[in-house]
This record gives C-alpha cells, structure tokens and sequence, in this order.
C-alpha cells in the first residue's frame, strides 16, 4: 500500500475544499474606499459635527467631510464632490434665494457683516435662525465614502494563498514520506 498516494490525495481533497472558501474571504475583505460621494443633508437629518471637518464652498454651501482625511485628501477629493454637488438642486429651488443675494440682504441689513464670506454668512444665520433655511438655496452635503469590491485583486488573492497552501501540504507529506523512507530502508537491531 503507498502511503504517500493516498495522502496526496486527501491534500487535493482539502486543497478542492479550501478554494471556494478562501475565495469567499477574499472577496469580502476586498471591500476599499473608491471614492467620496456627497450626500444632502435634509432638514431632518443631521451630519455629525462633532467628527467631521467642515469645508464652506461659496455659493453652494457647506461640506461635511470624514475627519480621518488630512486637508491634502480633502482638496484632492473636493473636485470630483464638487461638480456633483453642484448638480444638485433643493426641492423647489427657484423660490429661493441663492446665497450670494440672501448675503447680500443679510448685508444691506447689518453691514457688519461684509467682512464674512457668502456661505460663511449664510450657514450662519441659518444655523441660527433655522426658519430662513427654506428661503435660502443654501445646500449642506456629508460626504459619504463610496466602497467597492475588487473581484480581480479576490481572485489573485485567492489564487496567492492556495497556491501557498498546497505547496505546504504536498512538501509536508514529501518531507514525512522522505523521512518514513529513511526508517523502513534501515537495517533492524536485534534486541
């Protein structure tokens, strides 16, 4: 009986066994961030201040990023948020004001305030008073990250690791039979 075929064997049974599996694990930890996507923040919902950094963009209003991005992150994703948040309109947005005229009436009011930025002025006056919120086209997005899978990194992880398995499977058993070999080719003493 060849002892060494028939572990062989049960290493490819275990290798079978283990493929689907490791590709499973795989594909689940393949998850990344691909990207940043800006979400608008409605009237019943708010972003959580508290951790997140705060960008105001004039004329369009104010972003709420991750506060785990640095200020480089930041400006190098705010392109790519920026032309779809400007894509975005409030519900009836044409009976609101922008934020540079609702700036500018906040101004004509109080012209101690002509030292702030639009957005500045606006979220301002909105944080404080919420009622002028719904006359204002002042927009407030928390930027979301956008994950994805990666099936082609899964697939050669799986393929790395099996690999790698079966390679330790097969040299165990090549080892173990080389070993056994050297035992039963022996001579016996007499005891």
């Amino acid at each position: 009986m060849n002892m060494k075929r028939g572990f062989q064997r049960i290493a490819w049974v275990v290798v079978a066994i283990a493929t689907p599996i490791t590709g499973f694990v795989a594909y689940q930890l393949s998850e990344h961030v691909a990207g940043y996507a800006p979400r608008l923040v409605g009237l019943d919902s708010t972003p959580d201040r508290q951790s997140s950094k705060v960008i105001l963009v004039d004329n369009l209003g104010v972003f709420y990023f991750p506060s785990y991005l640095s200020d480089a992150d930041i400006n190098e994703r705010m392109r790519a948020v920026h032309n779809r948040a400007e894509a975005t309109e409030l519900p009836d947005a044409r009976r609101r004001k922008s934020i540079s005229e609702f700036a500018d009436a906040i101004r004509s009011k109080y012209p101690e305030y002509s030292d702030l930025k639009n957005t500045d002025l606006v979220s301002r006056v909105v944080a404080k008073f919420p009622n002028y919120h719904s006359a204002v086209n002042f927009r407030e997005f928390e930027v979301d990250e956008v994950r994805e899978k990666r099936p082609l990194w899964a697939l050669e992880t799986t393929i790395a690791v099996i690999v790698a398995f079966a390679g330790f499977l097969f040299g165990c058993i090549a080892v173990v039979a080389w070993i056994a070999k050297g035992f039963s080719g022996a001579p016996r003493s007499a005891v």
